[in-house]
């Protein structure tokens, strides 16, 4: 896991938030991998642009939070 924290401000580009996400298969697994580029992709509104290659995971019929 890359340690993100620390990195200049404007690093993080769309086609390099991009690259980080295809190396996950759903967005829960990029939230908890790689929680700093998540953000910046929902704060910049990009998530559903870069997540689209992402399998969505379904709640079960009857659950309830």
């Amino acid at each position: 896991m890359k340690n993100t924290k620390y990195s200049k401000k404007g690093f993080w580009t769309k086609d390099k938030c991009h690259e980080e996400a295809l190396k996950y298969n759903t967005k829960k697994d990029f939230k908890e991998k790689s929680i700093s580029v998540y953000s910046i992709c929902v704060r910049r509104k990009w998530i559903d642009d870069i997540c689209e290659h992402m399998v969505e995971l379904v709640k079960a019929v009857g659950y309830c939070k």
